[in-house]
């Protein structure tokens, strides 16, 4: 499936070119030292109003593409933190693209690659305009200074970069139909228009909006959920290749993400077998496996932790049984916490739980290879389906 190529003009949002197969394992999680503020250009964080943080999930329809729904996943930290994940519905982690801000500095990793680059001039401004109309509209009034452009219109600066403007409607409007956003030459970029709105928790928020680039309709977007409690760290918005040079910490604490299917091979473990021997023992079976597997060992774990099994993982798994022996997990909701290296805390566990509901369906700790350094991992726990009719 390849995206729309005009796709590429809106830098960071869509750093979109094609969605073709995966080349290469998830985003390595990331180290935990503190990131340089100074070095990066980035101002201290801020609330505002009582928001450390904002993020949302939308569901997109691109016109060209109108039988591929993407996903579209956005996270702020105020004033000036961003990251967004787009990848198709169900896809699995390679396919995604993401785009980061932070400070000053912006970057982008197109679907299918681990390394980032740096976004600079004309693109970087492009990108720091749409991730500041998202930002305006999900966090609307808030967050800008809205000064009168005109009957039912108001604009906001948005300094060294361009402007924004927003169409109220009707007499006594106070929510935007439509919110424009313009670069330093006043040439309008990205649109979002036939705003629509719905009441949740006590709180107005965007349900659904249509998005122009340069007055051409793009896509349909539908608002799925939106996270206002969530805090995240700073080098949840650097990404994993750029954290050592920058220190950058890890990720919020526990994250949630959409778990792709997976297929493997399960391996009992002897009890009382500690996590580093069930590694060991991971790598030891895989190099011993003449199928294509995934190059992180992964420990299943008991809801209180405890090493009970090895998967063999295959690497372009698709939820399907390959052959007797070879079991299917479906793909879902999961939570995620990194860690720093491959050794489990009781803090870790009780944060997993805190941040869960219910028995998981599944928990494994999932190992970076072993010539990585340092060797981190990704503590992963598995939601439960929803229940389905018959």
């Amino acid at each position: 499936m390849t995206v729309p190529l005009f796709a590429t003009r809106t830098a960071m949002l869509l750093a979109f070119v094609a969605c073709g197969p995966p080349q290469g394992d998830p985003e390595p999680p990331p180290l935990t030292d503190t990131p340089s503020d100074s070095n990066l250009g980035v101002q201290e964080r801020q609330k505002i109003g009582n928001l450390m943080g904002l993020g949302h999930r939308s569901r997109i329809t691109f016109i060209s593409y109108p039988d591929q729904p993407h996903q579209l996943e956005l996270s702020f930290a105020f004033p000036d933190r961003a990251r967004s994940l787009l990848r198709p519905d169900g896809g699995r982690s390679a396919q995604r693209a993401i785009n980061y801000r932070f400070g000053d500095q912006l970057w982008s990793i197109p679907p299918g690659k681990k390394e980032s680059r740096e976004l600079s001039g004309v693109h970087a401004a492009a990108a720091v305009m749409e991730f500041e109309l998202r930002r305006a509209l999900f966090l609307w009034p808030l967050g800008f200074e809205w000064t009168s452009a005109g009957e039912n219109r108001l604009r906001t600066e948005v300094a060294g970069f361009g402007h924004l403007e927003a169409v109220l409607e009707g007499e006594g409007a106070h929510l935007p139909i439509r919110m424009d956003a313009f670069d330093a030459e006043d040439q309008e970029r990205e649109s979002f228009r036939t705003v629509g709105w719905t009441e949740e928790a006590g709180r107005t928020r965007p349900a659904a909006f249509d998005v122009y680039l340069r007055g051409a309709l793009v896509w349909e977007e539908e608002v799925l959920e939106v996270d206002l409690d969530s805090r995240y760290l700073d080098a949840w918005f650097i990404p994993a290749d750029q954290r050592e040079r920058t220190k950058g910490q890890a990720v919020r604490s526990c994250v949630p993400f959409q778990l792709g299917p997976l297929v493997f091979q399960r391996q009992a473990l002897p009890p009382n077998t500690t996590l580093t021997a069930a590694i060991t023992e991971a790598e030891r079976q895989m190099a011993l496996c003449d199928k294509a597997l995934s190059a992180s060992p992964h420990v299943e774990l008991t809801s209180a932790g405890v090493p009970e099994a090895i998967w063999l993982v295959l690497e372009d798994g698709d939820g399907s049984p390959a052959a007797p022996g070879w079991n299917g997990l479906e793909g879902g909701p999961a939570i995620s916490r990194f860690l720093p290296a491959p050794t489990l805390s009781p803090l870790d566990m009780k944060e997993m739980r805190a941040a869960s509901e219910g028995t998981p369906r599944a928990l494994f700790l999932r190992v970076q290879p072993a010539h990585s350094t340092p060797r981190r991992a990704e503590l992963v726990w598995v939601s439960a389906l929803p229940s389905r009719e018959h």
